[in-house]
């Protein structure tokens, strides 16, 4: 730290881990109002006059901190991000920009306009929340969905097969899937939810499962002759 109580780039990197080139375009970026998902704040970047560095000598980093140096508070702020961060869990097909945090069930996302990282709030009715993928596409889960998606990030919905569908293929009614209650063996609990590429919901069961479930209870899903 020199006498004006700023930080190097070197230092901030020291204590943080975050590389120092980062910490210069980071810089950059918050100053034209864009993300920094490490939670760098406005007052954490101090400007440094080129000409009173130049002349001081007590500043002897002058060649790092060419157009801005950095207040102490700045590492704090990123270390609490960092460790808040090692308690959430990413949620797939998102880019790492939202986070569930499993031990109050809560949704985190990262604001497009400021780069905060923000508890999501769900929708009132429906209880689901509104997530984006890189080309603004919009896409809507529920924090079970949303649980679902982290315990089975391999699923798509390409390998979901519905009710309908196996209801045709084995040759059954809705009747025969009714009397015997085959609903007790492909609960709506063991679905998942997915989107397909013309991004539609599609709601079914991993046709894996279904296979398995089928090879051990073939005598249900057979049609009557």
């Amino acid at each position: 730290m020199n006498s004006h109580g700023l930080l190097s780039a070197s230092q901030v990197s020291a204590a943080t881990g975050v590389r120092e080139e980062n910490l210069y375009e980071l810089s950059g970026r918050i100053d034209r109002g864009q993300n920094n998902h490490v939670e760098i704040q406005q007052g954490d970047i101090v400007p440094v006059d080129i000409r009173n560095v130049a002349d001081n000598e007590d500043i002897v980093n002058q060649y790092v901190l060419p157009a801005r140096g950095f207040a102490p508070t700045i590492i704090d702020h990123i270390k609490e991000h960092q460790d808040f961060k090692k308690a959430l869990i990413p949620i797939p097909f998102f880019n790492d920009n939202y986070y569930f945090k499993p031990d109050d069930g809560t949704v985190w996302g990262y604001r497009r306009k400021t780069g905060a990282l923000k508890q999501l709030t769900p929708h009132t009715a429906s209880s689901s929340y509104t997530f984006r993928d890189n080309t603004g596409q919009r896409y809507s889960f529920t924090v079970t969905d949303v649980k679902d998606l982290i315990a089975y990030p391999t699923i798509q919905a390409d390998s979901l097969i519905t009710k309908d569908d196996i209801i045709k293929r084995r040759g059954l009614s809705k009747s025969i899937w009714d009397n015997r209650k085959l609903s007790r063996l492909l609960p709506y609990s063991t679905r998942h939810n997915r989107y397909d590429g013309a991004e539609k919901k599609v709601s079914g069961w991993d046709q894996e499962y279904v296979n398995n479930v089928i090879r051990n209870n073939s005598d249900k899903f057979q049609a009557k002759k």
